[in-house]
């Protein structure tokens, strides 16, 4: 697929995916914007993704993510991001920039992300549901609210059996860890998943 340019609600498969079911799908393109930008989609919301990946950069501004810049009320399954993700703003996150009353399995991203606050190697900010998912990101940058695996969080987040790996060069030295675990094999991450 070839390179998507826009402003808002900015996906390399499509900008909204909303009331839907998608299986086996996928985008490699690199995707950039102003807001709510993802590798795969803008913004997902009361839908159900499952096999699927993005592997395009994604940039923006801000809600900027790997896979998906926004989800909301979303089932999202074995799915999987390898772009670097850079915001100039905040809720950046390598796989999600901000996610809300969602449900994440069996997913990862392994880009570098760069935003400014609520920065995480997997997500910018999450409510919701994750277990089996990890970050491979080699360098996180932010200045608060920074974290390995999730930048800010609802208190009421449930995180199971997340990891990143232990290399990761976190720029300002501010990267929370909260969640996850440290790994130092990077082939083992998939072992895991």
């Amino acid at each position: 697929a070839g390179n998507v340019n826009g402003y808002s609600e900015v996906g390399g498969f499509a900008g909204v995916i909303g009331d839907s079911l998608l299986f086996r799908s996928y985008a490699s393109g690199n995707v950039s914007g102003s807001e709510t930008v993802g590798g795969f989609s803008g913004h997902i919301y009361v839908s159900h993704v499952t096999n699927s990946a993005a592997t395009g950069d994604a940039g923006g501004l801000g809600g900027v993510g790997g896979f998906v810049g926004q989800v909301d009320y979303s089932f999202l399954s074995d799915v999987y991001a390898t772009g670097s993700v850079l915001g100039q703003g905040d809720l950046v996150g390598g796989f999600v920039g901000t996610a809300n009353s969602a449900t994440i399995q069996n997913g990862y991203a392994t880009g570098d992300v760069v935003g400014l606050s609520s920065v995480g190697g997997f997500a910018g900010y999450y409510q919701g549901a994750l277990s089996r998912v990890f970050s491979l990101a080699q360098a996180i940058q932010g200045d608060a609210n920074v974290g390995v695996l999730i930048g800010s969080y609802d208190p009421w987040a449930s995180v199971a059996n997340a990891h990143y790996w232990s290399g990761v060069t976190c720029v300002n030295n501010n990267c929370n860890t909260n969640f996850a675990t440290p790994q130092s094999q990077q082939a083992h991450f998939f072992s895991k998943n």
